[in-house]
């Protein structure tokens, strides 16, 4: 009679983690499923096109592409989506594995996941076709490599990290300086026993520039990062206004193209690179390509930003507006809104032409109205502000007591660094853009409910533990 209540309780258990997981599975994905069907930015084409055609973009990696092709496979963009969720959830869950008791760990990484979900907009980028999810996963991954337990689970977390910094190029570079930073660190005596496991973050660093070019020339034949960073910069410094004013002092010395058109420069550093009647589209190379031109004019932008970035006074300008612009980034997390999308033309054709589920698009929200999260915008910005506080009071009260240790130092140095860097980066190269914090500030909570789920070993008692290669013998950090 014991033993078959046993089993009954055991199959209940069972029944109850499995009804958990789908839970936190469609917590994750519910943005989807109110617009019914999965969420498209004006960049979702261009990686469902790649994947499909296997042909980089001149403007992106095409390694987002290849994972949306070859996980759909021309069947369902919702196939993509619940995929994202799984692994954002395998992420929380092994989070939990290495702090929380076994019977503990599917109650709270579901906790985790309903916070997350109610009040971050951290289900909006899993049910985006964009690799902007990869951003937050490649700073926690890199977290989690400190404190992973064995080889085998390093090897897996290094997969993930590297995919998640190939896909976007602002991923790659905030992973090189993260990495890089934490080198540093690894110096202080504080930290020095992290420094074996940092310098293999740093060869997979160095290891990701080489993968990108050598991906690139197996499919175009050609040894090349990317072909359209010198236009996405020229946008960047044309909106500051810096390009305005070098043209306008130096055009009289040279011959460059874009000299007719200093009077009439777009506002935008997106309307630059985007719109129809933007300079780089003139004088007839758009005819055979939008990507033609890019390639085209690379060459010219290119010299006008060394010029630019050599001379001081120009220098100088760019430093100071990337500053201020950088705090803007750093506070501007919202969830980014999805314009009304014609029918016929762009996504839509897109959808049409390469997956078998386009139907369910033509009656998707979408393509009937403009999509905005403005409450849901003002609860992120409330909660993301709590968790702070939360963290600081969390620490200090900690600190009172010399309970804190090396895991929590750990954890939000690399949170923070990344945090920073990533706006550091996009507000330098890029534009202030909400969807560019928004895609990692969902960090900041993931912390707080760390430290409100596993206090005890995550941050009071149990000190950071680094683990040697090759035996994976523990050597605690006295």
């Amino acid at each position: 009679m014991a033993m078959e209540n046993q089993q009954v309780k055991n199959v209940l258990l069972i029944i109850l983690k499995s009804v958990l997981i789908l839970a936190s599975i469609l917590l994750l994905i519910y943005p989807a499923l109110s617009n019914g069907y999965a969420l498209l930015y004006s960049d979702s084409a261009t990686y469902i096109a790649s994947g499909h055609d296997k042909a980089v973009p001149i403007d992106r990696p095409i390694f987002y592409g290849l994972f949306v092709w070859n996980t759909c496979m021309g069947q369902s963009l919702w196939i993509v989506i619940l995929l994202q969720a799984v692994i954002v959830f395998a992420l929380v869950y092994y989070t939990f594995s290495l702090f929380a008791p076994s019977g503990k760990r599917i109650y709270f990484s579901f906790l985790t996941i309903l916070v997350l979900s109610l009040f971050t907009g951290l289900p909006n980028y899993v049910c985006q076709i964009m690799p902007d999810l990869f951003s937050g996963i490649l700073i926690w991954l890199t977290l989690l490599f400190y404190f992973s337990k064995t080889r085998k689970s390093r090897i897996f977390l290094g997969i993930g990290i590297l995919f998640s910094a190939i896909v976007h190029n602002s991923n790659l570079l905030t992973f090189s300086l993260l990495v890089s930073f934490m080198v540093l660190i690894s110096f202080v005596p504080y930290f020095n026993e992290l420094r074996r496991r940092t310098f293999v973050l740093l060869a997979l660093a160095v290891g990701s520039w080489l993968f990108v070019p050598s991906v690139n020339y197996l499919f175009q034949h050609e040894f090349y990062i990317s072909k359209g960073g010198g236009v996405f910069f020229m946008g960047r410094l044309i909106e500051s206004g810096i390009v305005k004013e070098y043209l306008d002092e130096n055009c009289e010395n040279n011959t460059y193209e874009l000299c007719k058109y200093k009077d009439n420069l777009p506002q935008y550093g997106w309307q630059f690179c985007w719109d129809a009647g933007s300079p780089l589209y003139a004088g007839g190379c758009y005819e055979t390509g939008w990507g033609n031109c890019w390639i085209e004019k690379n060459a010219e932008y290119k010299k006008i930003i060394i010029d630019i970035l050599t001379t001081p006074k120009y220098l100088s300008e760019f430093v100071k507006i990337s500053i201020r612009d950088f705090f803007r980034q750093f506070v501007y997390f919202d969830m980014v809104s999805f314009s009304k999308l014609d029918k016929g033309v762009g996504l839509d054709s897109v959808v049409e032409t390469y997956l078998a589920d386009h139907f369910m698009m033509s009656e998707a929200q979408q393509l009937k109205e403009s999509i905005f999260f403005t409450t849901r915008n003002l609860i992120q910005r409330y909660f993301i502000g709590f968790s702070a506080l939360f963290i600081l009071g969390w620490i200090i009260y900690y600190s009172f007591k010399r309970k804190v240790n090396r895991n929590v130092w750990l954890a939000i140095l690399i949170v923070l660094s990344g945090l920073i860097i990533n706006a550091l980066i996009v507000s330098a190269i890029s534009m202030v853009e909400c969807r560019y914090q928004g895609r990692v500030i969902w960090l900041v909570p993931l912390i707080a409910c760390l430290m409100v789920f596993v206090p005890a070993k995550f941050g009071k008692t149990v000190p950071l533990q680094v683990f040697a290669e090759g035996n994976d013998r523990k050597m605690k950090i006295s």
